[in-house]
């Protein structure tokens, strides 16, 4: 995994993290955040078997925060809602009950990586990139390649929440829930605008080929 030197050099750095509760690949992105702009310095997939090793890598790079398309500490909560996500849930987040099969298993996924980061002092942000997308105006589309988007819109997500905090809507308390963004935020990111934008922002990532299938 190689990312643009002259872009390391520059601005902090936001990851992004779109884990799988099931066999599917999960994705990654790194941004660099600068004023008034954050470039998509690299994203990738990762098959199932390779996730520990694209886990390691992530964590050698020197990143501010890390936005996780997952909940993070679930495992001893009682019932289908914290208190985080039902604040969430009034002001129009779309949101999955934790308490399905399906949850459950992306919970202890998503603990995993807050253990991995939390070690070594880097902060963890939940992000919900289905409600992010709403509030930049984009459908929620089955892209191509959604477990790569939904890692390049945590890793926007979490930059703007430490960057531009006025432009972001996130629900606190038991836990920090990012669901909106304002949009100058996906201009300045090239993720806003019409859902052709964002798919040509992602063609512009394959090309340079700063995207990897792990």
């Amino acid at each position: 995994m190689r990312a643009d030197g002259k872009a390391m050099l520059h601005g902090r750095l936001y990851a992004g993290i779109d884990p799988s509760g099931g066999r599917s690949s999960w994705g990654f992105a790194v941004v660099s955040w600068l004023p008034g702009r954050c470039h998509i310095i690299e994203a990738w997939e990762s098959r199932p078997s390779r996730v520990y090793s694209s886990l390691e890598r992530l964590a050698s790079i020197p990143v501010d925060a890390v936005g996780v398309d997952a909940p993070v500490n679930v495992l001893r909560e009682a019932g289908p809602w914290r208190g985080c996500e039902l604040e969430a849930l009034k002001k129009g987040a779309r949101l999955l009950p934790l308490n399905t099969p399906g949850m459950v298993r992306l919970s202890r996924n998503g603990l995993s990586v807050f253990r991995l980061f939390e070690e070594a002092g880097v902060p963890v942000v939940e992000t919900h990139p289905t409600s992010i997308l709403s509030s930049l105006d984009l459908a929620n589309t089955a892209y191509r390649r959604r477990h790569l988007l939904d890692a390049i819109i945590s890793a926007v997500a979490v930059g703007a929440f430490f960057e531009e905090p006025a432009s972001v809507r996130a629900a606190l308390g038991d836990c920090i829930l990012i669901y909106s963004v304002g949009e100058h935020i996906g201009r300045e990111c090239g993720l806003s605008g019409k859902k052709q934008v964002l798919e040509e922002t992602i063609k512009k990532v394959l090309k340079e080929k700063r995207t990897w299938q792990r």
